[in-house]
């Protein structure tokens, strides 16, 4: 009877954990989106603003693509204002 509680409560942790990973996932893929969105309709300042708190966050899966993107895009924008 224990070991079937043990096995329960497990699966249900294990559910929840992947629920709100899950839950993080859409959430950091929906901000990757929009910061997208945002260059595709020419709104730099938004975009800006969404890249680099993206980059900001080590932890997020879109870091990495948003701290090289804002390279480009700063290297770009420099050659804009020239």
């Amino acid at each position: 009877m224990e070991d079937s509680r043990n096995q329960v409560c497990c699966w249900e942790v294990h559910y929840h954990c992947r629920g709100s990973a899950d839950n993080i996932a859409n959430v950091e893929n929906g901000e990757w989106n929009q910061a997208n969105a945002y260059l595709a309709d020419g709104q730099n300042a938004k975009a800006r603003t969404l890249l680099q708190q993206i980059a900001a966050n080590p932890d997020h899966s879109y870091h990495d693509d948003a701290v090289a993107l804002l390279e480009r895009l700063d290297s770009f924008w420099r050659k804009l204002s020239w």
